[in-house]
């Protein structure tokens, strides 16, 4: 008998498909930290890039909240990447964990962003007013502390030297 893990997010999902998807993002994927909007702005990012669509197709019926777009190579063949953003990457590598081999280290530092994210006191918020001819406009720009700055860019270093980059 199989046994099945159940997550809030998914219904139900069997050991062997975790296993498969850890497998898939083991060879094709990447886990990495992305920056977006300077330094404030460190969001998890779960990717698997391939040309035959029939295992991403799998996995993102296993996983019903992902992005997935098709794209052209150079050499104008068909290209699906699957995406896994945001909040969402936490608990699809906490199930995959046990499962992976080469990206485990980068999945460790993903759920520790995550983890930072989520335990951290919500970003203050500064109110910038600019007038212009035509009206006024407010900007709402987060400021994080330094210490929440310095933890994010640590594991945002960390990463990048895992992935070479």
């Amino acid at each position: 008998m199989k046994r099945i893990v159940t997550h809030k997010i998914t219904k139900k999902i069997r050991q062997t498909d975790l296993a498969y998807t850890a497998g898939v993002i083991d060879s094709d994927g990447c886990i990495t930290i992305n920056k977006n909007k300077g330094l404030y702005y460190l969001y998890p990012r779960v990717s698997i890039g391939q040309i035959d669509s029939e295992a991403l197709d799998f996995i993102k019926n296993i996983f019903n909240f992902v992005k997935y777009k098709k794209g052209r190579t150079q050499n104008n063949r068909q290209f699906y990447d699957l995406i896994i953003c945001g909040k969402k990457a936490k608990p699809v590598l906490q199930l995959i964990l046990p499962y992976l081999k080469i990206k485990k280290k980068q999945a460790k530092i993903v759920i520790k962003l995550c983890d930072l994210i989520d335990g951290y006191p919500k970003a203050k918020k500064k109110i910038k007013v600019v007038s212009e001819k035509r009206g006024t406009y407010y900007f709402i720009k987060k400021v994080l502390s330094k210490k929440q700055l310095n933890d994010r860019l640590k594991l945002y270093k960390q990463i990048r030297k895992l992935n070479g980059r």
